[in-house]
Order: structure tokens, then sequence, then C-alpha cells
């Protein structure tokens, strides 16, 4: 059972996604041999550094609801955290632990011996966890989109 429902794209949408990662790839390319990284030396390291740190806060923003198995109705990142914080009780439990507990092992591990393991230690253990407790109305893999066996075969979508 998916806690989460997920929209369907359209061949339209992939479609355009193609497109839109051909021509990203073929313009990093291009400004690679145009030698265009250069320009960063003029953009100051602060803007920099403020610049990815809010990424990488919308990112981790974008999927705290997910991780606490709460499905907010804005798609706008600052209300829906507001939304599935002022939503606490209905948080599914077994996924806020998991949750936790994956992030937890991933910061404490980081750092020892076993840092070079700690993605693969994250990634296991809570899902040990999860198979050996039965917790089995957390979204899996599955549940997202059935998993194809074998590689699918090359085709260019149409562009119409």
């Amino acid at each position: 059972m998916s806690l989460h429902p997920r929209r369907r794209r359209t061949k339209l949408q992939w479609g355009a996604i193609f497109l839109l990662a051909l021509l990203t790839g073929i313009l990093l390319v291009l400004f690679g041999f145009l030698k265009v990284g250069r320009l960063i030396r003029f953009v100051p390291y602060s803007v920099m550094q403020g610049f990815l740190f809010s990424i990488a806060l919308v990112l981790v923003l974008g999927q705290l609801p997910d991780m606490v198995g709460y499905a907010p109705a804005s798609r706008n990142t600052v209300i829906a955290l507001v939304e599935t914080f002022g939503a606490i009780p209905s948080w599914e439990w077994q996924a806020t632990i998991v949750g936790v507990l994956t992030l937890l092992i991933l910061v404490v591990t980081s750092r020892t011996r076993i840092g070079p393991w700690s993605n693969l230690a994250a990634l296991a253990l809570p899902t040990v966890l999860m198979v050996a407790l039965g917790w089995s109305r957390l979204e899996q893999v599955v549940d997202v989109s059935p998993i194809p066996r074998g590689f699918p075969p090359f085709s260019f979508p149409h562009l119409d």
C-alpha cells in the first residue's frame, strides 16, 4: 500500500525530460570545451557557499514529509513544511523511526573507522529492522513503480 499517491507522467512529459537532459549534457560539454568554469573566480566564495547551502536546504526540507510518512496538500516547500509540522499526530511513526534511525546511523558512523561504509550501514540496518519487525505499511520501491527485470530496449522518444 502506498502512503503517498504519485502522479504518473505522460509521454509528452517524459519526452520533455529526455530533451532537457540531452540539452543539459550538450551544454555542459560545450561549456567544458569553452572553459567557462574559469568565470567562477569572479563569484565571491560566500555567495557560492550561500547558494549551495540554500539548494541543500530546499532538498532536505522537500524530503522531510516523505521521511515522516506524511503527504502534505501543498506543493510549495515552505507551506508543505509548515503543514507537515502542524500534523505531527498524522505522521506515520514507523516511517519516522526508520528515517531518524537512518540519519543517526549516517551522522554517527560517518566520522568513524567504518565511515566509508556508513552509507551502506544507514541503508541496510533500518531495512533489516523494518523487515524483522514486519512493518509492511512503509512505502517501498515496488509501491512507487514496479521493478523491471532486465534492461529496457533502447529507443528515442517521439518529440512531436
